[in-house]
């Protein structure tokens, strides 16, 4: 792919009936005002038909004009969002690669005669334990499946009828599962496991099944397929990437093969297990699951969309919800979407999964050798938002190692209804925007001095999300994060993936360009075995493994630390826990200090 150089790229948003002169005088604004090229984000209010001639008519033109200006041009790879459906292309009379859910559903009866209905769907399992001083007997389960079937209860009539001689009809219709059975005394836990397709989604009704290679295929088929017949010859030239957003596996129907396959037993059989927390084997299904579903969806939706951008020169970026830290591996640019707090507000850049927090995508983006990270900023501000709130959310994010800001985003048009669309727009319809130029030249001030450096962490943060960690967990993974802030200590993220790349010397841990002393963990509901046993094998090295349980005051332990490289800020108050603080280094050894005060 082309290498772009760190800037403003936004969501051009085009929400209305485009018009050739508008979209060359709009690039023109961008421009003047310093940004360095868009993602072009096709979006409710279009008004060209999505992916049709007249929509790429359009494309045409901004490709060129962003060529006349010297702007490179990301392309967005669905109608909205997320992606996967091709504006609902993929699915429309598709039935076989629409997403499904599982519903689980828990009903406390009393025995004697007992009908339930149930969500709509496939039926997967019902089964009744008998409740034993409060709690379900696990051992003893009574299978229900047999006594369920579909009933038709939405009563209708109608004067339609076949003959002459009668016009009146009686029907019924709406299936829907239903149990009916007579259960022995006693107090009893029914619970039901319904396969149900995904509907009343937000743009199509129906979502894609991103788990199903097949749908992948046809997705890839007619969106990238496409612009690559039409445009390939500016891939890896004035077009540089194309974004995926939010997609994030579900249920599917392969599922159940695939877990018999990969572990050797039933899934369906284990159903109650993995929806109550009270089983005993509740952890362990839950994980084998968890596991499984990040493997399909690997197989299914990353890697044949990373090869494909890799095969035709174009880099693959976007963001959406990891599974695990590695996830971020088969993007060129890795992305999140935090940066959408304005001034005086507590920073929402340090979430508990990778999406959500800027310091672990950098931190991927780092490890995994890649050109740079992105973050969606800027989401749902509201119209009072300034570029004063720009300026503190972008320099956090700058801070936090991110190259790419994506404002999320530029509108086409603000008329009518779509001015309400996760507002605002930092364009020309901003009383600000003839200013916005002094912002961009401000953060590509910045970002040239941050060139060829890289954090110089001494703390190694592990990201917790592998280990399906509870709210809880991540509220801890959080506080620990501003913990480390607001000791000033560097840290960067990292997964067992990461951690084994480096070799330990000395009770240190020396990786890529970093010395690392401290592995900090914060808990999880599992802990996958490879981290658990490289964590005891390295202690075991000499080592400094930090451990934040669920009892402990994360600022309490990070104030344990003695971390080299930790920058003292002392203050008549607290106001210097406010000040963010970077250090990154250079490869002859000198440092960059970078410092922001978000009070």
């Amino acid at each position: 792919m082309r290498q772009v150089d760190p800037g403003i790229y936004p969501f051009w948003f085009w929400n209305d009936h485009l018009d050739h002169d508008e979209i060359r005088w709009q690039i023109g604004e961008m421009s003047a005002q310093g940004v360095q090229g868009f993602f072009l984000h096709p979006r409710q209010g279009l008004g060209q038909p999505y992916l049709s001639e007249s929509f790429f008519s359009c494309v045409c033109v901004a490709i060129e004009a962003a060529e006349s200006h010297g702007m490179i041009v990301h392309l967005y790879d669905e109608y909205p969002y997320p992606s996967g459906v091709a504006g609902g292309e993929v699915v429309s009379g598709r039935p076989e690669y629409r997403a499904t859910r599982l519903i689980q559903r828990a009903y406390d009866v009393s025995g004697g005669h007992v009908r339930l209905q149930f969500p709509k769907g496939h039926i997967l399992g019902v089964t009744a334990h008998r409740i034993v001083d409060g709690s379900p007997d696990w051992a003893d389960g009574i299978d229900l499946r047999p006594h369920t079937g579909m009933s038709l209860d939405q009563e209708s009539y109608n004067e339609t009828g076949l003959t002459a001689y009668n016009q009146k009809r009686y029907f019924a219709s709406d299936p829907t599962p239903t149990l009916e059975v007579e259960l022995p005394e006693g107090c009893y836990r029914i619970y039901a496991s319904v396969q149900a397709e995904v509907a009343r989604h937000k743009y199509w009704d129906h979502f894609v099944d991103v788990l199903n290679p097949d749908a992948v295929r046809r997705f890839l088929t007619l969106t990238h397929e496409r612009y690559h017949e039409r445009f390939g010859d500016k891939f890896g030239q004035s077009i540089a990437t194309i974004f995926v957003d939010e997609t994030r596996p579900g249920w599917s129907t392969r599922i159940p093969k695939a877990f018999r396959d990969r572990y050797g037993y039933d899934l369906l059989s284990h159903l109650v297990a993995l929806q109550d927390s009270e089983h005993p084997d509740h952890l362990r299904i839950s994980f084998d699951l968890y596991n499984l579903r990040y493997e399909l969806f690997c197989e299914s939706f990353e890697k044949p969309i990373a090869a494909w951008c890799e095969q035709h020169g174009l880099g693959y970026s976007g963001e959406k919800h990891a599974l695990r830290f590695d996830q971020m591996r088969y993007q060129d640019v890795p992305g999140c979407d935090p940066g959408h707090t304005k001034v005086g507000a507590r920073s929402d850049m340090y979430g508990g999964d990778a999406r959500r927090n800027a310091r672990a995508t950098a931190s991927g983006a780092y490890f995994y050798d890649k050109q740079g990270a992105l973050c969606e900023c800027y989401h749902s501000m509201g119209w009072s938002a300034t570029l004063q709130d720009a300026k503190l959310v972008g320099e956090e994010l700058l801070l936090n190692g991110i190259s790419y800001l994506v404002p999320h985003g530029f509108f086409y048009t603000t008329h009518g209804l779509k001015k309400h669309d996760a507002p605002p727009t930092f364009f020309f319809q901003m009383p600000y925007w003839p200013f916005f130029g002094r912002l961009s030249d401000r953060f590509s001030r910045i970002w040239e001095q941050f060139r060829d450096t890289w954090i110089d962490a001494h703390i190694l943060l592990i990201e917790p999300e592998s280990g399906m960690p509870s709210k809880r967990d991540h509220e801890i993974y959080t506080e620990t994060q501003f913990a480390l802030l607001s000791r000033h200590l560097e840290f960067l993220m990292a997964d067992v993936e990461v951690l084994r790349g480096g070799t330990i010397t000395q009770g240190e841990l020396r990786i890529k360009d970093l010395t690392i002393s401290s592995i900090v963990i914060t808990p999880t509901r599992m802990m996958r075995p490879e981290l658990a046993e490289w964590l005891r094998d390295s202690e075991a090295q000499g080592l400094d493994i930090v451990r934040v349980d669920r009892n402990s005051d994360p600022t309490e332990v990070i104030n344990s630390i003695a971390a080299e490289g930790a920058l003292a800020i002392t203050a008549s108050n607290d106001t210097h826990r406010d000040v963010r603080m970077v250090l990154r280094k250079r490869p002859d050894g000198s440092c960059v200090y970078f410092m922001i005060n978000t009070s």
